[in-house]
């Protein structure tokens, strides 16, 4: 398929998927994600369609740490068909036998963390975004769990690896435009069709990008920027379109 045709398909299929928003009556605070402009924890990194690397092509990353020493996160939308009782046969009868391991990243497959989902505080874990804790201790995880298995009120995402980056590596890969940031949140996160969360996001994105070609007037962009700079705000142009539109804003246009 060549280049026209490639950005033809694009295209049609974002336009088609926000006529599908607007015929259904979704408000764009809904139906598209909140531009971010800076890595941090309860970030997702969305991968470009440019993106080569066997490990992270077509990946959604939530970062759980980001500082000086570097950046820690975990793929949530790649599933496996191991049972967590099979790794960890502490927990059998603990947890459920249908529950399975996801791939968390490439590094340190041996060790398990998880992504816990709770309405209430959870001592000791660290809270990414709101009723989302991180968890890589088993002591805490056989806390959760109880002497009769989990609470309905708490909900247990298992990590087989995560992904690392050095300090400064992160933000190379995101000036190179390998990465689209994005608010993370508990629905998106603990979405059972994780296979599709890559492509939905995406379409997302790219959505926003059609409104903003058809001049709708609920996307105000700065004018200049692509659809790379307004989902990646350190290309030119990126963080200011990206702080037009999370803040709802109509920014002044050039000459």
């Amino acid at each position: 398929m060549n280049s026209l045709a490639r950005f033809s398909t694009t295209r049609y299929r974002a336009g088609r998927f926000v006529a599908a928003l607007l015929l259904a009556g979704a408000t764009v605070a809904a139906a598209f994600p909140f531009v971010i402009d800076e890595p941090g924890r309860g970030v997702f990194l969305v991968a470009n369609k440019s993106m080569r690397d066997p490990n992270f092509a077509k990946t959604v990353v939530l970062i759980t740490d980001h500082g000086i020493l570097g950046s820690v996160g975990l793929v949530v939308n790649r599933a496996s068909d191991v049972p967590v009782v099979t790794s960890i046969p502490e927990l059998d009868g603990l947890e459920s036998a249908n529950i399975t391991l996801r791939y968390g990243g490439p590094v340190g497959l041996n060790s398990i963390r998880l992504l816990v989902a709770s309405d209430e505080a959870i001592d000791s874990a660290h809270q990414l975004i709101d009723g989302v804790y991180f968890v890589n201790t088993s002591s805490l995880l056989r806390s959760l769990l109880g002497s009769r298995g989990r609470s309905k009120d708490v909900t247990i995402q298992y990590y087989a690896g995560f992904a690392a980056w050095s300090p400064g590596q992160l933000q190379g890969e995101i000036d190179r435009g390998d990465w689209h940031l994005v608010r993370a949140d508990a629905t998106t996160i603990f979405n059972d069709d994780g296979a599709t969360l890559w492509q939905q996001l995406i379409e997302k994105l790219e959505g926003m990008w059609v409104l903003r070609e058809n001049g709708d007037p609920r996307f105000w962009l700065w004018a200049g920027s692509s659809v790379n700079a307004v989902t990646n705000p350190r290309r030119p142009g990126g963080r200011a379109a990206s702080a037009a539109y999370n803040r709802g804003e109509k920014p002044k246009r050039r000459a």
